[in-house]
């Protein structure tokens, strides 16, 4: 198990152990996923998740493409590695910032 970041529409972003599988990040996303650069780490969407999947929350804006919005739930992790306490707080930290409804937390 490896310590990744997940962030669900509407909510804050929170650290949990994840299995590290393909089947693992699609049942998070959703299905098919695409990988995106999130500063040093790689932000796991649904492959739809830039409005082609109309039933898919809002959740952050694109740290790569401004005034891009990903939808539905992302996963943050190091390339196939788990992160480390400081990568975590990092990304919680970076999602917050880009939360579509700047949400409290």
């Amino acid at each position: 198990m490896i310590t990744v970041v997940v962030k669900e529409p509407g909510k804050d972003p929170t650290t949990q152990l994840f299995n590290g599988d393909v089947e693992s990040v699609q049942e998070i996303v959703g299905g098919y996923f695409e990988a995106h650069r999130l500063g040093p780490l790689t932000l796991y969407c649904n492959e739809g998740s830039f409005g082609q999947v109309l039933n898919l929350s809002p959740n952050i804006m694109d740290y790569c493409h401004p005034g891009q919005v990903i939808v539905g739930t992302v996963l943050v992790m190091d390339g196939d590695y788990g992160l480390r306490p400081d990568q975590a707080m990092w990304a919680i930290h970076t999602l917050k910032q880009h939360d579509v409804l700047g949400t409290d937390g």
